[in-house]
């Protein structure tokens, strides 16, 4: 990662494409929200013109339509960085990475100048994967779900937001240290 794609990054405020941009592993995901919504569509047309409708079927369909548009919208922000204040210099900064990577959760497999990048450890295996970008004052980091060879989701309801506030914390609680 040079210094030019590292600003260009930062300035854009998102990541760049990577392994789990791959077409494959996301359209099957989408592919069965878009199946359950077509069914389920096709499902309330036969049954109006029967006059058998039934509210559940209606909600179905809702739900559907909620989900599909949630996982777009999901997938449209996932790469987007998010910050936070250390008030260090880079060095600081960098120390913090390092102590997560040797005492935390995170395995980082990646470091190129000030960009680190690698997975989170849960006692489901690696689960996610998270990028790390040190500037002066601040941390960036990014929180993505893997997902298995069969598909990725964009989202993990609610265990991305539970992780992410488990690192805006662990960083925290390191620069409290003066670490």
């Amino acid at each position: 990662m040079t210094k030019k794609e590292l600003d260009n990054i930062i300035e854009k405020g998102e990541l760049p494409k990577d392994e789990l941009d791959e077409f494959w592993s996301n359209f099957t995901y989408f592919f069965l929200l878009i199946a359950f919504v077509i069914v389920t569509t096709y499902g309330i047309y036969k049954s109006s013109s029967l006059g058998k409708l039934e509210s559940s079927q209606i909600m179905l369909f809702l739900f559907g339509v909620f989900i599909l548009v949630f996982t777009f919208f999901s997938k449209k922000n996932e790469k987007r960085l998010k910050k936070v204040n250390t008030m260090r210099g880079i060095e600081k900064n960098i120390e913090i990475i390092e102590k997560l990577n040797s005492r935390e959760f995170i395995e980082l497999t990646y470091n190129s100048e000030n960009y680190y990048s690698g997975s989170l450890k849960t006692s489901f295996g690696k689960t996610h994967k998270i990028v790390f970008i040190c500037v002066e004052n601040e941390i960036f980091y990014n929180l993505r779900n893997v997902g298995s060879h069969r598909g990725r989701m964009p989202y993990n309801f609610g265990i991305d937001t539970i992780n992410e506030f488990k690192i805006k914390r662990k960083i925290k609680n390191y620069v409290q240290q003066h670490i």
